[in-house]
């Protein structure tokens, strides 16, 4: 009986042993890794000089969601919002989405022409805990690297069901 015990007692130690091993290697692989910033809040605003109204889709980690149509003085409009529920899941399930799209490899001005200051603009900013903010500019058409993001912030938008009178403007 006392064998028996002694070949459980080994693996025990054997299997300690790997463990704290493994434990010692996650260790090692992850040091001098900087943590990527924790998200709060990011907002996507589309307009153009010209244009009767613009729109301003604003999400918070918090979980305040909100699709603004930015209506126009000279053009007599006024600003109509639309709020929705956001979960802290979702929110950073799309911020995490964002970066393994390429967030952070992009420029922070786009622009056409480099003397264009007319047409249809953009401007997504992302707000982070101890950091400075992302923000990225884009004068006319969006970059092919940047498509792939508002799409996802797109997908999230309608997945939040705003009422229609916050829909987002096309232009």
């Amino acid at each position: 009986m006392a064998v028996n015990g002694d070949k459980t007692a080994r693996a025990a130690r054997r299997g300690l042993l790997a463990a704290a091993m493994l434990s010692v290697f996650a260790v090692m692989a992850n040091a001098g890794r900087v943590p990527e910033p924790q998200a709060h809040s990011l907002s996507l605003e589309r307009d153009c000089n010209g244009c009767a109204e613009g729109s301003r889709l604003q999400l918070s980690r918090d979980g305040t969601a909100r699709i603004s149509r930015l209506g126009k003085a000279r053009f007599g409009g006024q600003d109509r919002h639309s709020d929705a529920l956001l979960s802290r899941s979702e929110f950073d399930a799309l911020i995490e989405r964002l970066r393994q799209l390429g967030l952070a490899g992009l420029a922070s001005r786009y622009q056409e022409e480099p003397d264009q200051q007319d047409g249809r603009w953009l401007l997504l900013r992302i707000e982070w805990a101890g950091a400075p903010a992302t923000e990225i500019f884009c004068r006319g058409e969006a970059p092919a690297a940047l498509l792939p993001l508002l799409a996802a912030i797109e997908a999230q938008q309608q997945r939040l069901g705003f009422a229609p009178d916050g829909r987002a403007i096309e232009h």
